[in-house]
């Protein structure tokens, strides 16, 4: 173990944490993400990456840190069914894709965009499929690809339709579909994802809220559809009906998480809720 000195992103006070030399070793690309938890070096929770010369390359920081909601025990994912060997395999993943990476895949997956990934590190892109596949089971569907960079720049105008990342830069933001500013809830999830140190809990974690959204977004597509008039949707009424009908608190930014889920990957133009509370006025 090491010391090295941190600055909060958010307050820019400075402390003392351990690093391990020892997990830096297994971090192909040299990049060790390291999570500081609240009260550790101030109020706030974020991460860090570290090279292996001990210098902190990124930080990366929930918007803000707010409670999720909870769904009863019979509606969560228990188990992955992973042996340990294939745990141990896709650890890589979360040792190698930055958390600004993971936190656009998942955006861009419930967007319903097609995904493409310039990289030259062709062993980790099985995992990373295998990955998303575990993570996605039994609610959204995905399309992940690989390139190398000079296919890439040889055929760009293939992938104009595609959401195409290098390392943490968005290349291509098609229909300027994803906006970095708005990724809250997403960011939480990835934050919570790399906060656990045990990856098999990390794993159900984010399992966990794919499936929520999932499931919870599903229950507001019936209700559309059961509705004549999509536009008179009220929608502080439907986050009491589900509320009610799942057990659950949901606040406003968990509830335009959902509305964009409707929209985007649903396809249903239901309003948003500021929309609808100006409707009411």
């Amino acid at each position: 173990m090491t010391i090295l000195q941190v600055i909060c992103p958010e307050c820019s006070k400075k402390g003392d944490i351990e690093v391990s030399l020892e997990a830096l070793k297994n971090v192909s690309k040299g990049l060790l993400a390291v999570h500081i938890p609240h009260d550790s070096v101030c109020s706030h929770s974020f991460i860090i990456y570290v090279d292996r010369n001990l210098k902190i390359r990124d930080y990366f920081m929930a918007d803000f840190q707010f409670q999720l909601p909870e769904i009863i025990p019979s509606e969560s994912v228990k188990a992955i069914g992973l042996t340990e060997e294939k745990l141990k395999d896709l650890s890589i993943v979360k040792l190698n894709l930055s958390a600004t990476l993971l936190t656009y895949i998942i955006k861009s997956i419930l967007l319903k965009k097609k995904i493409l990934i310039i990289s030259s590190e062709s062993f980790i892109n099985p995992l990373i499929l295998d990955f998303f596949r575990i993570i996605t089971q039994e609610n959204f569907n995905f399309s992940i690809s690989f390139i190398s960079k000079e296919s890439y720049d040889e055929k760009s105008k293939e992938f104009n339709d595609f959401m195409v990342f290098e390392g943490t830069i968005l290349i291509n933001n098609a229909n300027n579909s994803l906006n970095p500013k708005q990724l809250k809830v997403e960011k939480n999830f990835i934050h919570n994802f790399l906060s656990e140190i045990d990856f098999k809990s990390s794993v159900i974690m984010l399992k966990n809220e794919l499936h929520k959204a999932y499931m919870l977004s599903s229950s507001i597509v019936e209700i559309v559809q059961n509705t004549n008039n999509i536009e008179k949707i009220n929608v502080s009424k439907l986050a009491r009906n589900l509320e009610k009908s799942h057990k659950i608190k949901i606040n406003s930014d968990y509830l335009d998480f959902l509305l964009d889920i409707v929209r985007d990957y649903f396809g249903f133009n239901v309003p948003s809720a500021v929309e609808s509370f100006f409707k009411m006025l």
